[in-house]
């Protein structure tokens, strides 16, 4: 009865640490996602039929699994290439290790093969492809099936070999979460978040307190050195416009909903987010909190899951101002939030006396695509200003304020009298904001001319840009 009660201990206890490996590495899973889920049912069902025919199919055992795996190891880098979300598949790799292995396992009793021998060769080909932070709990729950199997087959020799990489096992999901995020190798400092939508790879790294932001491997955003990209975006335009009710578009990182908060008068606060899955990962992540300090907590804000456009259609003098944090236009999707037609949805949006604001991109790398933008608005009938600010992680990065009651010469005026005294800033000042609305001379010679959805001109200047 003893010896029963401890081998049933040894059989389940390997078990159970394989699972917690399986996990602590699943965190990382999108439940919300249906791809994902539908990715763990497909990875499961195909572990199944393959430990069952490693059993079962003695002439073709051998020869399939060595075609398997080549196929695997060929097809998985061209795949990721292609299609970013196949990558997710490597979540799912041990769960088709632990099948398969069982079926190896069961397979090895007819020729007498070591279990061991066979965790440490899946352990040895399947490795080179699984990234970290992945990479340990697919070891462990390799070596847990040579340990199970060994319990079941009775080796006591090989039970006591592998009792040391049993525990370390057990405490992978301890481990893991120290473990270096297969996207370190693109960063110098140490990557703490990564994960990704269908718009948007996103990793966050960390150098001694300051937090990095970066989108698709482009810095986006900055603990750092954040207040200098949105309080020259947000402050002026709140203390003008943003008494009553205001809209941001796009704005997933929170940090434009944190600002407009500060302010008392604002009474609400609407998102419409450009990427959802992105916000919501951002939202329940405490390594963003630097950024958006629980802003959608706050009973004031609004978030609303819709295509931007179309619920711009739908409103008419319903927002005193408008925030457009919006990706740059490097494409025609994004490309239309700057046209001359959304503009006109913006316009239609806006009370009498409401105004709007848009990040523009880099006002000197992108010198034209950031023109471009401001005669559209001008275009639109908005009376408009440009913003300039020497932001250290991003370079000289462009705004614009609008009016759609005042000129541009008058707002330029109600700018140049703000105080900043409404809301607490950590950098802007009213000097700095005189400095923010002088510039040189522009050096540009392209076509800066209106960007309309029939003639998109604006993502091309942009892309000229930045392929320079």
């Amino acid at each position: 009865m003893k010896n029963r009660f401890v081998k049933s201990i040894f059989s389940a206890l390997p078990w159970g640490a394989a699972l917690a490996g399986i996990l602590s590495g699943a965190k990382h899973l999108q439940w919300h996602n249906p791809v994902d889920l539908g990715l763990l049912v497909f990875f499961g069902t195909i572990a199944a039929i393959t430990g069952r025919f490693l059993r079962l199919a003695n002439k073709y055992r051998t020869p399939v699994l060595i075609i398997s795996l080549s196929l695997a190891l060929a097809f998985w880098p061209f795949a990721s290439s292609l299609m970013p979300w196949v990558d997710r598949l490597r979540l799912w790799t041990p769960v088709f290790i632990i099948l398969a292995g069982y079926g190896a396992g069961e397979a090895s009793k007819e020729h007498k093969t070591s279990p061991f021998w066979l965790s440490l060769v899946l352990t040895v080909v399947l490795s080179s492809f699984v990234p970290a932070p992945y990479i340990l709990w697919t070891i462990a729950a390799l070596v847990l099936i040579g340990l199970s199997a060994s319990v079941f087959l009775g080796k006591k020799k090989e039970i006591a070999s592998l009792s040391i990489p049993a525990l370390f096992a057990a405490a992978t999901p301890f481990i893991v979460g120290k473990i270096e995020f297969k996207t370190q190798i693109h960063f110098a400092d140490k990557v703490v978040e990564h994960f990704r939508t269908l718009r948007s790879d996103i990793s966050l790294t960390k150098w001694k307190g300051n937090v990095n932001m970066f989108e698709n491997g482009l810095i986006q955003l900055s603990s750092w050195d954040q207040a200098m990209f949105y309080e020259p975006m947000t402050h002026p335009a709140m203390s003008l416009f943003g008494k009553g009710n205001v809209l941001v578009l796009g704005g997933e990182n929170g940090r434009a909903v944190y600002e407009a908060l500060k302010f008392q008068n604002c009474e609400s606060v609407t998102v419409i987010p450009f990427d959802e899955e992105k916000r919501m990962q951002m939202a329940r992540s405490k390594n963003f909190k630097p950024f958006h300090q629980n802003a959608w907590q706050d009973k004031r804000v609004n978030v609303i899951n819709s295509p931007i456009s179309d619920f711009l259609s739908k409103q008419k003098d319903a927002f005193d101002l408008i925030i457009a944090d919006l990706p740059d236009p490097r494409d025609e999707e994004t490309n239309a939030f700057y046209t001359y037609e959304f503009y006109h949805l913006c316009s239609q949006a806006l009370k009498e006396n409401g105004g709007l604001v848009t990040q523009a991109g880099n006002a000197y790398l992108a010198e034209a695509s950031f023109l471009s933008i401001g005669r559209t608005l001008d275009a639109s009938g908005f009376g408009t200003v440009a913003l300039r600010n020497q932001v250290p992680s991003l370079g000289q990065w462009g705004w614009f304020l609008a009016s759609k009651k005042d000129s541009a010469e008058i707002l330029r005026q109600r700018i140049k009298s703000l105080k900043f005294k409404e809301a607490k800033t950590e950098w802007l000042t009213p000097e700095a904001t005189q400095m923010m609305l002088a510039t040189g001379k522009s050096k540009t010679t392209q076509n800066t001319t209106v960007n309309r959805q029939g003639a998109p001109i604006t993502y091309r200047l942009y892309l000229r840009s930045v392929q320079r």
